[in-house]
């Protein structure tokens, strides 16, 4: 339903089909339009009601305020309806919903040349990049490396790259690629391209999200760290205490996940089985 392509086609994004801090809140939605599809959705059931009987139905949407979401599934409530979308959070109402993670912007995909760097090869422990649109993002921006520690964790807001020459692309990209953990928090809304960026440079997502809906229906933690926005203050000590062996499986797992979102022919592959995984478990 939502137009997806207003967030990911390279032709209407107002950032040049480029990274920047921003990207997330690129959205679009009308409750009047919803509304209309509401209404087309009521009429084809009165119409062709045996037709209707036992269907599932898919509501796809981006970013997910709360107070559409309330809104959105009181109005679709009388039918079986699965939400995907960008931006989905555990629902208390039993709804199914299944997150998406974005295509990489050009700019961000990782080179095909290039070999990634193993754990060990990796000196800087954990590293983030953004504005502290979040409270869980103000305590990340105040964690403090003991000695012996390294992490790389700074306000930055400009994204915009012109060539692949430039030094920004250069710095981001390299400052990932040499550390172990990447930082994804949540920010103004619950998703964040900063979850495939990580995984593009072969270091693991540490999802600071309590209300994130799993993404693509995965158990995340076999891909990613997902920590406790209360336990931010302790992010030090937990991602060193996790042995190498488990760091190199994450990594492997997290492979898979990246490969949805290279390009969009796998992003809405991804979509597709995640949602034929939905469909056998509710069986």
């Amino acid at each position: 339903v939502d137009p997806f392509s207003q967030v990911l086609g390279p032709s209407r994004n107002r950032h040049e089909n480029q990274r920047c801090e921003g990207s997330e809140n690129i959205h679009y939605w009308s409750q009047d339009n919803d509304y209309r599809y509401y209404e087309a959705l009521v009429a084809f059931r009165n119409k062709y009601p045996k037709y209707m009987e036992g269907k599932k139905f898919v509501y796809f949407w981006n970013v997910n305020l709360k107070r559409r979401k309330q809104l959105i599934h009181d109005r679709y409530k009388e039918f079986d309806m699965i939400y995907v979308g960008l931006d989905n959070t555990v629902s208390n109402d039993n709804t199914t919903e299944i997150n998406l993670i974005q295509p990489l912007f050009p700019d961000m995909l990782p080179h095909a040349s290039s070999t990634q760097k193993t754990m060990e090869e990796r000196s800087v422990l954990a590293s983030f990049r953004g504005s502290p649109s979040a409270e869980v993002r103000d305590r990340l921006f105040k964690l403090q490396a003991p000695e012996g520690v390294k992490l790389d964790i700074n306000r930055y807001t400009s994204w915009v790259v012109r060539n692949e020459d430039s030094p920004l692309v250069g710095s981001y990209k390299d400052i990932l690629a040499n550390s172990k953990f990447g930082f994804s928090p949540r920010g103004e809304q619950h998703y964040s391209f900063r979850t495939a960026e990580i995984l593009a440079q072969g270091a693991i997502p540490v999802i600071l999200d309590d209300a994130v809906a799993p993404i693509y229906g995965t158990n995340m933690s076999t891909w990613a760290v997902h920590m406790k926005e209360a336990d931010v203050d302790n992010a030090v000590d937990i991602l060193r205490n996790i042995p190498t062996s488990q760091l190199d499986s994450l990594q492997e797992s997290g492979k898979w996940v990246l490969g949805c979102a290279m390009n969009m022919h796998n992003f809405v592959l991804c979509m597709l089985k995640a949602l034929q995984a939905t469909k056998d478990e509710m069986a």
